[in-house]
């Protein structure tokens, strides 16, 4: 999952409280993952509760750890909407099969619309937002 560089490791705290928030961060239960590093709860809370890089470096993990699923679910995205759309226009799928892979099929389609107007109203906005700085006055009708 994640490799833990020097840079966001403090040495006051103990190897073990790192690896129990690994383990949190990974699904883990705070009991379970204390018992399988072999650390007793109450120090990890105490670190958790004293120690705000603790909770940054989680959040990290978490975060490092979303990128990860979002990089695999873009790659396998192709194969995905190939196997819907054969799926929909299937006459041998049964019924609710392909009702249900098109209604994915479009409620995927208009969020796709809903973003790219939303990507469009902020690039507006920023531009306006840019021209007010600057000090000039637009037109704005949204």
């Amino acid at each position: 999952m994640s490799t833990i560089s020097a840079a966001n490791i403090n040495d006051a705290i103990p190897a073990k409280v790192y690896a129990v928030v690994v383990k949190y961060s990974q699904g883990m239960k705070w009991k379970p993952a204390c018992e399988e590093v072999g650390i007793d709860p109450r120090t990890v809370k105490k670190y958790w509760k004293e120690e705000p890089e603790l909770q940054k470096f989680y959040t990290d993990l978490v975060k490092e750890s979303a990128v990860e699923g979002k990089n695999k679910l873009f790659k396998a995205f192709p194969k995905v909407a190939e196997t819907l759309i054969k799926t929909a226009t299937n006459p041998k799928e049964r019924a609710y099969a392909r009702n249900q892979a098109a209604d994915i099929i479009f409620r995927y389609m208009n969020n796709q619309e809903i973003n790219w107007e939303m990507r469009q109203k902020m690039e507006d906005m920023q531009q306006q937002l840019q021209a007010l700085e600057g000090g000039r006055v637009i037109n704005y009708e949204g």
